[in-house]
């Protein structure tokens, strides 16, 4: 799944903590997410790396904030790179998906894209939409009531997992391991915990 679907996080390092929290919730929803602090690996050249893993992707979600639209730096490049890979793509595909992390101006530039705030309870539930509208539903279970009621359960367990309570993690990796939801992370996390 390496280059499959990936989706590619562009966020300012000033939200960071917040574009971590979505990158897990697209992993355990069984998504293919790119983020540097996460798949950048050492000694690779990272500038040359963000831009391969950006032109590679199949989506660029862009995380508008007050820190990432006043910030002068690395995002502002990459928003560039995110519009310039967009001109590539026929009209009828969706490439960028911004959003709003906080109540701010979105650039003029991107004005002409429609956005979703994350702040908005159902805003991370149209990302999900418009990607799994996108690459065709294959990779998910079209049950949506099972898929969140799968999600929050493996959410739980990363969360016993963290504090590390691994007599109450184990069942539920174990229970959920062949699910289309459990990423490479729970994998391992199962195999430390089975061993």
């Amino acid at each position: 799944m390496k280059d499959e679907n990936r989706i590619f996080l562009c966020h300012a390092m000033e939200d960071k903590q917040q574009v971590l929290s979505i990158y897990k919730k697209l992993k355990v929803s069984g998504l293919n997410p790119w983020l540097d602090k996460k798949d950048l690996l050492p000694g690779q050249r990272w500038d040359r790396e963000i831009r391969r893993a950006l032109k590679k992707s199949r989506f660029v979600i862009i995380f508008f904030s007050k820190y990432s639209t006043s910030k002068q730096g690395y995002v502002q490049r990459e928003f560039k790179l995110a519009l310039n890979t967009l001109e590539e793509m026929p009209e009828d595909k969706i490439f960028i998906i911004p959003v709003r992390l906080d109540d701010c101006q979105i650039p003029e530039t991107f004005q002409h894209i429609h956005y979703v705030d994350l702040f908005d309870p159902e805003g991370f539930e149209l990302v999900q939409k418009v990607i799994e509208t996108e690459i065709g539903g294959m990779r998910f279970d079209n049950n949506k009531e099972t898929r969140l009621e799968i999600i929050k359960e493996l959410e739980r367990a990363s969360l016993l997992y963290d504090n590390s309570n691994y007599k109450e993690a184990f069942p539920i990796y174990y229970h959920y391991r062949n699910s289309a939801f459990f990423t490479e992370e729970a994998q391992s996390r199962l195999g430390f915990m089975y061993y």
